[in-house]
């Protein structure tokens, strides 16, 4: 992988992670629908606002595991370290300390 098919890549998966809270917030009615056909004698809360949004917060954070699981295109290990927001402005590789983008 060249360092712009790199760049390309970490920005698609940045606007992928950052862009879930849209579709999240109108996900959530329809999710909420879905797991309220649960029945409700089984639980103490609501089951569909709660499950709807560990569904939501599930995917969020698998989006923001793959976001930061990116390998260098230089060194070939990890890119970033575990942290799901960043901006790509100066960033290092976190193995080999070298900027990947400008």
């Amino acid at each position: 992988m060249s360092l712009a098919e790199f760049r390309a890549e970490v920005r698609k998966r940045r606007n992928y992670h950052v862009l879930w809270w849209i579709p999240g917030i109108l996900l959530l009615y329809p999710l909420r629908a879905l797991f309220n056909l649960l029945p409700h004698e089984w639980f103490t809360f609501e089951p569909g606002a709660v499950f709807g949004l560990v569904a939501w917060f599930a995917v969020w954070l698998w989006l923001g595991h793959r976001q930061t699981s990116v390998t260098c295109p230089l060194c070939g290990n990890r890119a970033f370290g575990p942290r799901p927001f960043f901006s790509t402005h100066g960033l290092q590789c976190a193995a080999c300390r070298r900027k990947l983008f400008e």
